[in-house]
C-alpha cells in the first residue's frame, strides 16, 4: 500500500507520496496449506510521484505497485512515449486509464493526475489557467474529476489515496462538528507543509500501532503551478557504504 496527497491551492497543486514497498508472503504447511500471511518491507525507495514535464502534469500513484511482476513506475515512463505533443491533462488521463487496463484490467491500482487546463473564464471569456485533478482506478474503471462541484466550480482542497485512516481520524473526516480547513486561503508553503504533514503522521503513527508498516521511507514533493513544475524535495540515488 501507500499514502499520497494530492493538495490543490489558489496558487497551486502539490503532489506527496511516500516511497514504500510491502510484499504479502504466504507461509504454508508442510501439506500445502496456507498457514498465515505476511507484510514485510520490501523496499523504501520507489517512486510514486511522477512529473510529465512536458506537458506540465504530476502524477500519484497508490495501491498495487508491481504489476505483472515489474513496478508501476517503469509502466508510467512506457505511458508518457506514448503521449502526443497535443495532448493535455483531460486526454493524458483518458490515455492512462486505457493504457493500464489493456495491462491489467483486474489491476488494484489507482492514480491522481494534475495540472492546469486553459479554459474560458465566465465573466471576461478570456482563458485562464484552471487546476483539473481527476482519480482513475483501473480496477473499479473510475475517471473522476475530484476538484469541482455539480455546478463546474473549482474546489480547493486535499485528495488522499492508500492508508488514510490515520490522517481521516485525526481530521474527523466526515464530522460535520469537525474544524475546517480554510483551504481557498492557504499559501504554497502551507500546502507542501500539510502534504508531507499528513504522510509523516501517518508514518510516525504506524511504527507505534500493532499493524502492518505500510506508508514509510522518504517523502517525495511535487509543486505544479502554470508557471512550472518542479521538485520541492525528491530522494536521490546514492552509492552503497563506504
Amino acid at each position: 500500500m501507500s499514502l499520497v496527497v494530492t493538495t490543490c491551492v489558489p496558487e497551486g497543486i502539490i503532489l506527496a507520496s511516500d516511497s514504500r514497498q510491502t510484499l504479502t508472503l504466504e507461509v504454508k504447511k508442510g501439506d500445502g496449506s496456507l498457514l498465515d500471511k505476511l507484510n514485510i518491507v520490501n523496499s523504501d525507495f520507489v517512486n510514486k510521484t511522477f512529473a510529465l514535464k512536458e506537458y506540465e502534469i504530476g502524477i500519484n500513484t497508490f495501491g498495487r505497485d508491481l504489476i505483472k511482476g515489474i513496478p508501476t513506475a517503469s509502466y508510467i515512463r512506457q505511458f508518457e512515449e506514448t503521449l502526443l505533443k497535443k495532448d493535455n491533462i483531460e486526454s493524458i488521463t483518458k490515455k492512462l486509464l486505457d493504457y493500464f487496463k489493456k495491462i491489467d484490467s483486474d489491476a488494484d491500482i489507482g492514480f491522481h493526475l494534475a495540472g492546469y487546463l486553459k479554459e474560458s473564464e465566465v465573466i471576461t471569456k478570456k482563458e485562464v489557467s484552471n487546476p483539473h485533478i481527476y482519480l482513475v482506478n483501473i480496477k473499479k474503471n473510475i475517471l473522476e474529476r475530484k476538484n469541482v462541484n455539480s455546478k463546474g466550480e473549482i474546489l480547493f482542497g486535499a485528495n488522499w489515496g492508500g492508508e488514510h485512516d490515520i490522517i481521516a481520524g485525526l481530521l474527523k473526516f466526515g464530522d460535520p462538528n469537525a474544524l475546517k480547513i480554510a483551504w481557498e486561503a492557504m499559501n504554497l508553503q502551507d500546502a507542501i507543509d500539510f502534504s508531507t504533514f499528513s504522510i509523516s503522521t501517518t508514518i510516525n503513527t504506524m511504527r507505534f500501532q500493532a499493524r502492518a508498516k505500510t506508508v514509510g521511507g522518504p517523502i517525495d514533493v511535487l509543486l505544479i503551478t502554470p508557471e512550472e513544475v518542479r521538485w520541492v524535495q525528491k530522494k536521490e540515488f546514492h552509492g552503497g557504504a563506504k
